[in-house]
């Protein structure tokens, strides 16, 4: 059975948005942040599971 192009236009779709939503997870875990009450600065450390 052929792809629609409806449906192509969905595939291609979320391979983009796709990719955006990893890139831009990986860009945002590259920020440092100044701790509480003036502490060093840190890097964000992003939790491997998330409850």
């Amino acid at each position: 059975m052929a792809w629609t192009k409806y449906q192509l236009f969905l595939a291609g779709l979320m391979l983009v948005t796709g990719s955006i939503n990893t890139l831009s997870a990986k860009w945002a875990d590259n920020f440092v942040a100044e701790g509480c009450g003036g502490s060093q600065e840190h890097s964000f450390k992003h939790p491997f599971v998330q409850p």
